[in-house]
Parts: structure tokens; C-alpha cells; sequence
């Protein structure tokens, strides 16, 4: 089957005018085929959508014409005339731009292969223009609902000075001034009772206590009490018999009861800081962080990535006379196949200064792990020397001990 295309010539596109101008406008396209000859005498299907604004918008009224091309491979039709489900009539010709979009199935379908676009120019808004008849003609007889005169004069602005207020149109007004509100406060009716003992609130509110700095309120002088009258802190909070607790949420953590941050003491003494939230608890000094605790409960000293329930980076120091050490490291290996000794480095940063050996072990027989002392079973020694940053275990020399694994416990002291 051939392949088709348009040649859309506007041969004519107006509004029709008659008396009163229906909503219409004439549309005429020639059809050719791929070969440039024209489509004579056949059935085609065309759809014509109006679209405002953009050639890429969302038609604002669209219709269907099934028609034939004429001996010359014309086509014409009338816009506002064709098969829809808008109304024509209710299209705001004044809000453009408006372009017009047509596509066609040569064959008399609704499978549309030819689409054309363009922009509708000022021909079109000759509609619009059916409207300009109604426009005011700039002449002020011509208005309707125009206002009364207030005096008896032609034309009031000139003779506004001269009003005394006895005229016809001020009858009614209340020309008494011997009752009008004389400004004072204490003049008013159903004025607003003081909130407090002051004897004006406002004058207190605002110069001894909050003040309001746009949209801000601050307070410079004195303690804040929630509860309590008589707060002994910059903020103190009181709760009676119940429970003191302070909330911090935003549009992240939501706002029901168990979202946010909870800060707060029991009325069963227990105290919370608790995060009800998927996040760690972060403690910082001197704007560094020095502990967290993460979501899933791990507590990191020194560290921002805590891997263990509880890591420490950096010196540690148990009790008041205990010794700080930087960290506890085990170091393993395997035994010498023939030799009743085995020698290896420490690792970084330890040497026979700082380094302290808190237990050596051998799989002894590889069933059972025999520390330093004696063996119970050979009574032969198991010990160790440190030789700058050179380690040696000595162990029997048997087959039990040796190609066996061992294990070394070492602790490196704090300068």
C-alpha cells in the first residue's frame, strides 16, 4: 500500500460572517500521495483539535469529519460542524495563542497517519471580534446604573465646596458628633477582661516581660516555669504527680506519641533521652563529636562508625590508679614444624616499651589450649620475650606443641 501524506494549502480560513456569525470557520486541505499525485474522489477520515497556549499542549476542543476528496484531491470542511463531545462556542478566542492541529487517515479510519500542526493568526479571531459591539462608545450617556446627583446641581465636582449637608441626599446621616466614641478606653462597652492582676496587661506584656521582634517572641529578664510560679532554672518544668516530658518533632519524624526526640523524667523516677526514631544519639564537646549511639544499640567512643556494642578509640584507663592503654589486640599464628620456639613482629606502634602480654596460649596437641607456666601434662615451661618489636614464644620441644596454633593477648600502654 502506497504511503500517504498532506499537502495542506489554507486555501480558505475565516470565521463565515453573517448577522449574527455562527460558530464556524472553513477549512480546506489537498491530499497527495507519496508519489505527489493527488487523491481523487476517495473516502478520508480528518480530526481537528484546537489547542491553546502551546503546539504541545492538551486540545481545548476536538472534532471528527469523515468526507471525500474531490476530482482535484481537495477536502473542505467547516470547523464547529464536525463529530464532538465539546462545544465550540465555549472556546475563549481571547486567551491565546491557539494553534491548530489536523490528522488524517487516508483510508476513512480512525488510524491517524498525517499530522500537521500550525498556529491559528489573527484571521481566525475575527470571533472575538463579534464580541467588540458591546464595547462602551466613551460617551457617558451611553452608560446604564449611573449614580444620582447628591446636590441640585448639573455637575456636582464643581460644586462640591460649596456642600453644607442639608441636602436632600445626607437626610438620614447621623450629623450628631455628641455621641461619637470619645477615644478613651475606659469609654467602651463589653471592653475584654485583664488576663492577670496588672492593671493594664498590655502595657506589662510588652516592656516587662515578652517582647516581639517580627516574627519572633523573646523574653531577656528571669526564669520561664511551666507548672510552677516560681521557676528556679531558665526553663523549669513541673508537672505535679505526673510525668515532666518535653517532645521534639518536625516533618520528618511525624507527630504522634511515639515519634521524635523524648526528653523527660517519670513520675516513677525514670529519666529518658530516647529517640523514637531509626537514628543514632550523637554527644558532641567543643563542636567535635566525642560519642554516638548508634540505631541498632552499638556505643562508639572516639569513633563515628562504631562496629562492636561497645568500641573505644584512643587512651583507656580503668580506675583511679589503673593504667590508660590506646587498645587490646590478639595476635595468632601456627607454631615452627621443628624448632621449639617462634618469632614474629608486633604489630604497628608496639615494642617491647610499650607492650604488655596479658596471656600466650598453644592448641596443645590441637584438642586444647595450654597458657604460660607449666604444662600439666610434660611439667616442661611455655614463655615468651620481647626484643624490640621481635616477639618469641618459647614452648616444649615436642610434637604435641609443634605446627599448632597460638594465640597472644597484648596490650599497648598510653605514653
Amino acid at each position: 500500500m502506497k504511503r500517504i501524506y498532506t499537502l495542506l494549502a489554507l486555501a480558505a480560513f475565516a470565521l463565515t460572517m453573517f448577522a449574527q456569525s455562527p460558530d464556524l470557520m472553513t477549512y480546506q486541505a489537498v491530499l497527495r500521495d507519496a508519489e505527489n499525485h493527488l487523491l481523487t474522489n476517495q473516502a478520508v477520515a480528518v480530526q481537528i483539535s484546537i489547542i491553546q497556549g502551546a503546539p504541545n499542549s492538551s486540545p481545548v476542543y476536538s472534532e471528527v469529519h469523515t468526507l471525500s476528496t474531490n476530482d482535484n484531491g481537495l477536502v473542505s470542511l467547516e470547523i464547529g460542524d464536525g463529530v464532538s463531545g465539546d462545544d465550540f462556542s465555549l472556546v475563549d478566542w481571547s486567551s491565546g495563542p491557539y494553534f491548530l492541529k489536523t490528522e488524517t487517515d487516508p483510508a476513512g479510519g480512525s488510524n491517524y497517519t498525517i499530522t500537521s500542526t500550525s498556529q491559528l493568526l489573527s484571521v481566525p479571531f475575527a470571533k472575538y471580534a463579534d464580541e467588540a459591539g458591546n464595547a462602551f462608545s466613551g460617551n457617558y450617556a451611553d452608560l446604564t446604573g449611573t449614580p444620582d446627583n447628591v446636590s441640585a446641581f448639573t455637575n456636582d465636582a464643581a460644586y462640591l465646596s460649596t456642600i453644607t449637608g442639608s441636602e436632600t441626599a445626607f437626610n438620614g446621616w447621623d450629623k450628631d458628633e455628641t455621641d461619637d466614641f470619645s477615644g478613651n478606653y475606659a469609654d467602651l462597652t463589653a471592653a475584654p477582661t485583664n488576663v492577670s492582676a496588672f492593671t493594664n496587661d498590655a502595657a506589662y506584656l510588652t516592656s516587662d516581660l515578652w517582647s516581639q521582634n517580627g516574627s519572633d517572641l523573646y523574653h531577656l529578664g528571669g526564669n520561664i516555669g511551666i507548672g510552677t510560679s516560681t521557676p528556679d532554672y531558665s526553663l523549669s518544668i513541673y508537672s505535679g504527680t505526673g510525668n515532666a516530658i518535653s517532645m521534639f518533632r518536625n516533618n520528618a519524624t511525624g507527630s504522634s506519641t511515639t515519634d521524635g526526640l523524648f526528653y523527660g523524667i517519670l513520675s516513677n523516677l525514670n529519666a529518658y533521652s530516647w529517640n523514637y526514631e531509626a537514628g543514632p544519639i550523637i554527644f558532641g564537646t567543643n563542636n567535635t563529636q566525642r560519642m554516638i549511639i548508634e540505631p541498632a544499640g552499638d556505643v562508639g567512643i572516639g569513633t563515628t562508625d562504631p562496629t562492636a556494642t561497645l568500641e573505644v578509640q584512643g587512651d583507656t584507663k580503668f580506675g583511679s590508679n589503673g593504667v590508660a592503654f590506646n587498645e587490646l589486640r590478639e595476635v595468632t599464628g601456627t607454631t615452627h614444624a621443628t624448632l621449639d620456639y617462634i618469632a614474629f613482629s608486633l604489630p604497628a606502634g608496639y615494642t617491647e616499651t610499650n607492650t604488655r602480654v596479658l596471656s600466650v596460649e598453644i592448641n596443645y596437641n590441637g584438642d586444647r589450649w595450654a597458657g604460660l607456666g607449666l604444662d600439666a601434662t610434660t611439667y616442661r615451661s611455655l614463655t615468651y620475650t620481647i626484643n624490640g618489636t621481635v616477639m618469641t614464644i618459647w614452648y616444649p620441644d615436642l610434637s604435641l606443641c609443634k605446627s599448632r596454633a597460638f594465640r597472644v593477648l597484648i596490650m599497648q600502654i598510653a605514653p
